[in-house]
């Protein structure tokens, strides 16, 4: 009896399950289509891995959420994200049916190239590509996208990048309209922030240059591969531009000198465009004119030279890839009317562009076009106020350029700091010796960024992550101390008590670092010696490089104040940690 009852149970359950499971209206399974896609334990990447599945793999679905596919998974089950896989119905992908026979639909692609995405929206990992004139067979549009076949699985494409093919029924259901541009372009509208950029037809440099765009020059933004966008000009035409060359919104960014373009491509006239917003920006709270630039060449070494109307240390050199390109950012600066790029056509530097970097606040943006590698170093004239670049090829000449330092000077904008007892801030004198120190290290060929060049704040966490996103070699921030006790003073080097995740190889460097700062500013200074410390500042435990925090001195005692508000003084502190952070670079190359 007992028996008979169990089997009824069972029975009852399978029934049960039957009637309620998602299998139950036919079995729709996914087939993977990615090379080795991750099976995790919820619909979405914060949810741990519990499995992979290769490519070609079948897997039964019992739901789909939010884009993934619960599926059967050994005796349990998994998550699939839904972009890698295709679905498949009773053996049909889906979408198939309207690719077949008399009812084939298709589209061509009607801009240079184009990217072939995993999903509908430019958010989906790109998997392909397909040029001018490519056909493509649609099996479903969504959201203005369409579904095309891609080698032996699928892909999607953005309906404004293609043509709905003229061979089709007209009674089918796609939209012939979705290949127009739309309203509000895909990843949204920018302008030309550079003089001259080149238009080409695919992301690289390799491609051929279709034509030529003057600043200003309205974009809409369809597709983005890496450092590059695709965009569609007004009149129609797509293309690829370099993105460092794009400014997002509407015209603001890149100011080009005299505010006047350098004619549009699409036009025949060859005449240059006025964009209406730029013409009376001429008003500037800028502190500095660049006047002009020349170029010079002396055998293998070349020489830049920004000349200036009075001195400023305030400045950043940085290098950029892709292409590769030298930049100077000058801030508080405007270029004068009628400073114009320099063609150089040199071995080291085929072009300079001189333009602004933005109007508010007032930035120089200076780019020297590269054809090799170089190492540089920089020279302020004292007397006339231009900064000179040296440039050598990188393989002739040993330099610590391929080093890059963050100086970042504390405090600033609505935080002073300490304040002495006459009213010194503590931001301004910092200010003042890491402008000096970044002088220093820039003409032993050392590259430079400073978290700040003005007075501004600049939030602690973000501090360090400026040099953690630049991958920079060493981290060095300059303070002024201060104590309760007016008689306390000296100098201290701090480096991290506790780094990130038990580092104990960066705490060794960040310490090894701090003691070669301390060094050299007690032998330069002459103040007591407090020694190296530790501690976990926030600007020491988040840096991923070698990172030290100096006290020069104390602004409470009123010695020491007058000292810092002393030139000669503040200059000594810039060459003690100029010599302190030489050292160490020159320790570590010795070691390798």
């Amino acid at each position: 009896m007992r028996c008979r009852q169990y089997v009824w149970y069972v029975g009852l359950f399978l029934l049960f399950f039957c009637l309620t499971s998602p299998l139950a209206a036919g079995t729709t399974t996914v087939i993977v289509k990615s090379s080795l896609v991750n099976l995790r334990s919820g619909p979405g990447t914060n949810y741990p891995v519990v499995g992979k599945a290769s490519n070609g793999t079948k897997l039964v679905v019992w739901q789909e959420k939010n884009g993934w596919y619960q599926v059967q998974y050994g005796k349990g089950s998994a998550w699939v994200a839904g972009w890698l896989v295709n679905k498949v119905s009773n053996g049909t992908k889906v979408g198939q049916s309207s690719t077949t026979g008399a009812n084939n639909k298709s589209v061509v692609v009607n801009a240079s190239l184009v990217n072939l995405r995993s999903g509908p929206g430019t958010n989906y990992p790109v998997v392909g590509k397909a040029s001018n004139g490519t056909k493509l067979v649609v099996w479903q549009e969504k959201n203005g996208w369409y579904q095309v076949q891609y080698g032996k699985g699928s892909a999607w494409v953005a309906g404004w990048l293609v043509n709905y093919s003229s061979n089709n029924s007209s009674s089918g259901s796609i939209n012939k309209d979705t290949h127009k541009p739309p309203a509000t372009a895909v990843l949204g509208t920018g302008f030309v922030a550079g003089n001259t950029v080149n238009l080409r037809s695919g992301p690289g440099t390799n491609y051929n240059i279709l034509g030529q765009l003057p600043y200003g020059t309205p974009l809409f933004l369809l597709d983005k591969t890496n450092d590059w966008y695709q965009v569609r000009l007004s009149g129609g035409q797509t293309g690829w531009l370099i993105a460092s060359l794009v400014q997002l919104g509407d015209h603001g960014g890149i100011i080009p000198v005299g505010g006047v373009s350098r004619g549009d491509v699409n036009r025949s006239d060859g005449q240059a465009v006025v964009p209406e917003d730029v013409d009376n920006r001429i008003h500037s709270s800028a502190t500095v004119e660049l006047q002009g630039v020349t170029h010079s060449v002396d055998g293998l070494f070349e020489t830049v030279s920004l000349h200036l109307s009075n001195v400023t240390r305030k400045y950043n050199i940085f290098k950029l890839d892709n292409p590769r390109r030298l930049v100077v950012d000058i801030p508080d600066a405007r270029p004068a009317s009628g400073v114009t790029d320099v063609k150089a056509g040199a071995p080291l530097v085929s072009q300079i562009r001189v333009g602004y970097f933005s109007k508010e606040p007032d930035q120089v943006r200076v780019v020297l076009d590269l054809q090799a590698e170089v190492v540089w170093e920089s020279k302020v004239d004292e007397q006339t106020g231009t900064i000179h670049l040296f440039l050598s090829p990188a393989g002739d000449k040993k330099s610590a350029g391929k080093n890059l330092i963050v100086l970042d000077a504390g405090h600033g904008g609505s935080d002073p700091g300490a304040i002495g007892k006459n009213g010194t801030k503590e931001k301004s004198i910092n200010l003042d010796i890491v402008l000096r120190l970044a002088e220093l290290l820039r003409r032993k060929g050392v590259e430079v960024l400073l978290t700040r060049s003005d007075d501004s704040y600049v939030d602690l966490y973000e501090r360090t992550a400026i040099a953690n996103r630049a991958g920079a070699a060493l981290f060095v921030s300059v303070h002024c101390n201060s104590n309760q006790n007016s008689t306390y003073g000296g100098t201290s080097t701090y480096f991290v008590r506790t780094p990130a995740e038990e580092n104990q190889q960066l705490q060794q460097h960040s310490s090894e670092l701090a003691r070669s700062l301390q060094y050299q500013l007690v032998k330069q200074l002459g103040r007591r010696d407090i020694g190296v410390l530790q501690a976990n500042f926030v600007v020491l435990r988040t840096s991923t490089m070698p990172a030290a925090l100096v006290e020069v001195a104390f602004l409470s005692n009123a010695e020491e104040e007058a000292l810092l508000n002393d030139d000669s003084f503040r200059q000594k502190a810039a060459q003690a940690i100029a010599d302190g952070v030489l050292n160490y670079l020159q320790q570590k190359m010795a070691a390798n």
